[in-house]
């Protein structure tokens, strides 16, 4: 299962960070885009959690992001 991380970033703005590293981070202005971004990023990728940080970098929220729609799903 995926995380994705979003929080403030050091030069201003909002990161979204992948702690494994696969994916590249995203840089946005509002915290809205950042968690919008990290929420695709997560259905894309099969579902996930989303960990929203707030300005002071404490967690303030988490999020369960189910699967995006899969075109070949398993049989049964």
């Amino acid at each position: 299962m995926a995380t994705r991380h979003v929080a403030p970033h050091p030069d201003g703005g909002w990161q979204v960070t992948d702690p494994v590293g696969h994916d590249s981070p995203g840089h946005t202005t509002t915290q809205e885009e950042a968690v919008a971004t990290a929420h695709e990023q997560l259905v894309r990728d099969g579902g996930g959690e989303l960990v929203i940080h707030g300005t002071d970098g404490k967690v303030r929220d988490k999020r369960t992001v189910p699967p995006g729609h899969d075109p070949y799903p398993p049989p049964g």
